[in-house]
């Protein structure tokens, strides 16, 4: 650790941990996290603004990103209790590893829904579907971009949460299970904040997705708290390139 010329480290936390190992407390900064720093492309509202047109003009839409094995079932449980609450709405699901977006496609099937794929995968596509099964990478953000609400998953099964920052910062409404450790410091911003509300099951999901897709105002306010959030966290990679400048003399 002392042969470490400086640490950037994300968090408190983990400036705590490098010390704990031998690092010099004078040679560590707590930069922030890079993930408030990713910025959205310039035509992403407008693709969004597109998409929804085509996609559920008139229809209330969540989505449910990044989900993982065992969660689906849940995901789908609280949906068919929403769409009864929350008539005509639709769900877009996207399972976080590419090798189970044929068993999700299944598992919406054997429930009775109509599934259409993104990818087109499975011929043809339902005009209205129930579900829109998100099955290509690289494109959350804009599926992000033109939902009402977010759940993000990986966190109703133990596997840790995934990344939240990608809807907060479009002004999304976030929703997440208990399982967040992975992101236990970026949780802690938003839970102070009131921009995210948090479930441990089925019934405690389908409860917040109707919470939020009946309550306009409801919507609003809890996205522009999560968006205000992750303005206020931005400037990682402006801290990182200031330490960078004082061993390298980049122009920056």
């Amino acid at each position: 650790m002392r042969q470490l010329s400086h640490i950037a480290a994300q968090s408190a936390a983990d400036a705590e941990r490098f010390l704990a190992l031998g690092a010099d407390p004078a040679g560590i900064s707590v930069t922030g996290n890079l993930k408030f720093d990713i910025e959205a492309p310039q035509d992403l509202a407008g693709q969004a603004q597109s998409l929804r047109r085509s996609l559920a003009a008139e229809r209330p839409v969540w989505i449910a990103a990044s989900t993982h094995e065992g969660e689906e079932i849940m995901v789908l449980d609280a949906f068919l209790h929403v769409r009864e609450a929350v008539t005509g709405c639709l769900l877009i699901i996207a399972p976080r590893h590419p090798e189970r977006f044929d068993k999700v496609y299944d598992l919406c099937r054997r429930r009775g829904l109509d599934v259409a794929r993104h990818s087109g995968a499975a011929g043809v596509t339902p005009r209205n579907p129930d579900v829109y099964l998100l099955d290509t990478l690289g494109d959350l953000p804009l599926f992000y971009a033109c939902t009402d609400a977010a759940f993000v998953g990986g966190s109703l099964v133990p596997a840790g949460g995934h990344n939240m920052v990608e809807a907060a910062r479009l002004g999304v409404p976030l929703i997440s299970g208990r399982h967040t450790a992975n992101f236990s410091e970026i949780i802690g911003f938003f839970k102070a904040a009131d921009a995210i509300m948090i479930v441990a099951d089925a019934a405690e999901l389908t409860a917040a997705v109707t919470r939020l897709l009946q309550d306009d105002e409801l919507r609003r306010t809890r996205g522009e708290r999560g968006q205000q959030v992750a303005q206020l966290n931005q400037g990682a990679i402006d801290s990182v390139m200031a330490l960078l400048n004082g061993y390298l003399m980049l122009d920056y």
